[in-house]
């Protein structure tokens, strides 16, 4: 006999969230750090700097997030462009809410920083963080979900 209760798929758009969880987390950990240097640095950072880092920053998570999409679609071929059921639906508007509290808790913070006199690149630090937080939140949050619910 053969338990098959106990095998578990994961699904297309879990893996994607566990593409994303890791390139936005590993990109984003780039970016502060580089960012957070130059800013440390100076008084006040050029605005070409942050242009410059910001740019390279999207590249980089998009070409992460397209290369893991392929992967995660070569495995998952059938599912793939599926469209999706109530229980993704369920879980993606589950993991949109944690994701917008989050958001807004840094950003309210970060507008907070500005009565105490944050310089402009601390406050654009604040609000990247508050964008890639969210993400982060939504797609940890996505995985959970995904995980317990299977």
């Amino acid at each position: 006999m053969h338990n098959r209760d106990n095998d578990r798929v994961t699904t297309f758009r879990e893996k994607m969230a566990w593409v994303m969880v890791v390139g936005l987390g590993a990109t984003a950990c780039l970016y502060f750090y580089a960012a957070w240097n130059v800013s440390a640095s100076m008084v006040q950072v050029p605005k070409p700097v942050i242009i410059a880092l910001t740019s390279v920053f999207i590249a980089i998570l998009t070409i992460t997030a397209i290369i893991g999409a392929i992967a995660a679609a070569l495995s998952n071929v059938d599912e793939a462009d599926a469209p999706m059921d109530e229980r993704d639906k369920l879980i993606s508007l589950h993991a949109t809410r944690w994701a917008s509290v989050a958001t807004v808790v840094i950003l309210i913070v970060t507008m907070t920083a500005y009565f105490f006199d944050a310089r402009s690149s601390d406050m654009l630090l604040g609000i990247m963080a508050a964008l890639i937080v969210g993400h982060l939140v939504e797609y940890i949050t996505q995985i959970y979900l995904y995980r317990r619910k299977a």
